[in-house]
């Protein structure tokens, strides 16, 4: 496995024999009790939570990223005018947050945070604004000033949702030349190559992957063999699997399936879409039904299996993550104020909620402190599959 493929798969990185792994929780401190990003210790043997330390007070820090050695997080500050993007050194014996840097994001209400393979590079999401932004990282995990910016075009069917666009996340392709930008308001993946020296994305050609009208693509996850990629429709409760072509960037639809049970009939809107570290596994959470759904992913050809949709003590759950050994997922229920935990059974993929449960108010994203050593579990699955 090669050192840039170890920088890619930062879903299967950890500390060997780590007894815990620290991570941060994203919230929103408007019309609540928070006051910005908290702090937390999972037990990676029993999924037992440590209680929860504020880390820094910022403005409605809705989603966090932490950078791939683990020394620097980047929150989005939310708001309903131009946003920005704060820059925290973490504190090596604390794990508390220093504010070292604040940069425009050169948007409204931006969304989403993530870092480019290299990193050399921030991508923002500004959901009101329909727009995307690249913010490269300096020298100290400084961030500078927005190298570029893109405001998609257009709208589609859902008045309510769709009347103009809404960029909602945004991330790379596995080896970093091309990024992913899914818009809501006009069901569409749009595709860029990356210069990541300069921080500046041009359109790929005429690609775009074209979800069906009304869909609400929200978040994107790719498979770590790197051949397929995964979105989660926030408006019709749906999950999009298309085959990816790293040569061309180009996707290729497979399937879309339901993300409820066909005995729903209430409101329902998705969420969060994670990939198991082993890649033998997909999750997505639903908001309305107030569950996740767990799939198995057929390695051959991308396709998902029902396994089941958990729903025991999760209200809410605007986000999860899973941490990298892969035993264990972090749900933030955001109505509820709390996070609970869940054992995945590596075999089967089933989720069993565990006993443990931590209070933060509004709690909407849940990202961990990740350091560069492979679990063999993981490694040993990727091997197989050709990765």
């Amino acid at each position: 496995m090669t050192k840039t493929a170890l920088i890619i798969l930062t879903a299967v990185i950890t500390m060997l024999n780590a007894e815990t792994i620290p991570f941060y929780i994203g919230t929103y401190t408007s019309n609540t009790k928070s006051r910005g990003i908290y702090r937390s210790e999972l037990d990676l043997q029993t999924g037992e939570m440590s209680e929860p330390q504020l880390a820094a007070e910022t403005l409605n820090p809705s989603f966090v990223a932490v950078n791939h050695n683990g020394s620097a997080l980047y929150a989005v500050s939310k708001t309903d005018s131009e946003g920005r993007v704060n820059a925290f050194n973490i504190v090596e014996s604390t794990g508390e947050l220093e504010i070292i840097d604040s940069q425009s994001s050169k948007g409204v209400s931006p969304c989403y945070v993530s870092i480019d393979p290299s990193g050399s590079n921030l991508l923002i999401a500004n959901y009101s604004s329909g727009s995307i932004t690249v913010l490269p990282i300096g020298k100290d995990a400084r961030v500078e000033p927005p190298a570029c910016s893109i405001a998609h075009e257009g709208k589609s069917e859902n008045a309510k949702r769709q009347e103009a666009p809404h960029a909602h996340s945004i991330i790379t392709s596995p080896d970093g030349r091309y990024v992913f930008a899914a818009d809501l308001g006009i069901d569409k993946i749009m595709v860029y190559k990356l210069d990541k020296d300069a921080g500046k994305l041009t359109p790929a050609g005429d690609l775009f992957a074209k979800l069906r009208p009304g869909s609400g693509p929200r978040h994107m996850a790719f498979h770590p063999n790197g051949k397929f990629f995964y979105v989660i429709n926030e408006l019709n409760s749906t999950i999009t699997a298309f085959g990816y072509d790293y040569k061309t960037a180009q996707l290729s639809e497979i399937e879309t399936i339901t993300t409820l049970p066909r005995s729903f009939s209430g409101t329902n809107l998705t969420a969060q879409i994670c990939v198991h570290p082993s890649g033998k596994y997909l999750y997505g959470s639903n908001r309305g039904h107030d569950s996740i759904a767990a799939y198995q992913i057929n390695s051959g050809n991308g396709t998902l299996s029902l396994i089941e949709i958990e729903t025991d003590g999760i209200n809410e759950p605007r986000n999860f993550n899973i941490e990298p050994n892969g035993n264990f997922l972090v749900c933030a229920n955001q109505h509820a104020g709390s996070l609970i935990t869940f054992r995945i059974d590596f075999e089967t993929g089933k989720l069993e909620k565990t006993p443990h449960k931590i209070n933060v108010p509004s709690p909407v994203c849940v990202d961990f402190v990740i350091k560069e050593k492979i679990t063999s579990q993981s490694e040993t699955y990727l091997n197989r599959t050709g990765f």
